[in-house]
């Protein structure tokens, strides 16, 4: 039947799938972020030279890096004050 044979293919392109989603709206992620706030933030420095889509995902990019960074120092100062 040919339900069944999709059904087959698609249960075996599955964990594919499913990588491919993830890498796919990781990277959506990064360029919606950037795009918001080149965009929304009007004191964010123009990137000269770079078209749209490379300018969003650089400065998503950015700052997700710099967003982690905050973090994982929030995160290694809060654990030190609580073993002092």
């Amino acid at each position: 039947c040919a339900w069944c044979s999709a059904a087959v293919v698609l249960e075996a392109d599955a964990p594919w799938m499913m990588k491919f989603l993830s890498v796919a709206g990781t990277a959506a992620m990064f360029l919606v972020g950037g795009s918001i706030l080149r965009h929304g933030v009007h004191w964010w420095p123009e990137l000269h030279g770079l078209p749209g889509m490379l300018a969003d995902a650089a400065v998503g990019i950015a700052a997700g890096a710099l967003l982690v960074a905050l973090i994982t120092l929030f995160k290694m100062i809060k654990t030190r004050q609580s073993h002092a």
